[in-house]
């Protein structure tokens, strides 16, 4: 597998979403070690069937990517190609946009026939915004979230999100490394960007994949 174990204990109220459908969507701008840590840790506790993760080709809050949906999806597939417990679904990176959440999760939902609702991962920080996403009552009302915590977010409206939408909002305080995008970026666009503190933040295939190709170089 590409991206190694840790022992976990998965909290009791976690137990009834134990091999739901799952779907982990973002601009993954690049992938690295923090969305490795995401996706293992919660195939390993969750044990999601299937963990459906859909790159992003340009999600409408965010700025263009200097770098192509094709490059992000080609370091995407070095970290998880490999690993039979996810499939990569490419609707967004070979379809028109903009896409939004609600309808990506509906599509998915038509496309594989799931007979549950999907469960919808995220970073409780991306989850902070839920209020500002298109539709999100719909989201609440037809789909499941799991908001992963990370480290330095204190996620009071992901508390309320649980409190008013019981059995629809899940949190699991993981504690992931704070890592940024933006901040990897930056750096793997400099001269000399192949440093060992870069390379940690990276799984060991994507990290091989950036050395064959860096897209992120000017």
């Amino acid at each position: 597998m590409s991206l190694q174990a840790r022992d976990i204990s998965v909290p009791e109220e976690l137990v009834a979403l134990q091999g739901c459908p799952a779907v982990f969507g973002g601009s993954l701008d690049p992938f690295h070690r923090g969305h490795g840590d995401l996706l293992n840790l919660t195939a390993q506790g969750m044990a999601f069937s299937p963990y459906v993760v859909v790159p992003a080709h340009q999600p409408p809050h965010k700025t263009l990517s200097p770098v192509s949906a094709a490059e992000r999806m080609r370091l995407v597939e070095a970290a998880l190609s490999e690993d039979e417990r996810f499939s990569i679904d490419p609707f967004e990176i070979e379809t028109p946009g903009p896409h939004y959440a609600i309808d990506t999760l509906r599509h998915l939902q038509r496309q594989y026939g799931w007979n549950s609702p999907a469960v919808y991962v995220q970073g409780a920080d991306s989850i902070e915004t839920l209020w500002a996403w298109k539709d999100p009552e719909r989201i609440l009302d037809e789909f499941i979230i799991l908001a992963i915590g990370r480290v330095g977010i204190e996620p009071e409206v992901i508390f309320q999100l649980m409190q008013d939408y019981p059995d629809r909002v899940y949190y699991w305080p993981l504690q992931l490394p704070d890592l940024s995008s933006t901040y990897l970026r930056a750096e793997l666009a400099k001269p000399a960007w192949m440093r060992p503190e870069i390379e940690a933040c990276f799984p060991p295939l994507v990290w091989q994949a950036l050395r064959e190709r860096n897209p992120y170089q000017p």
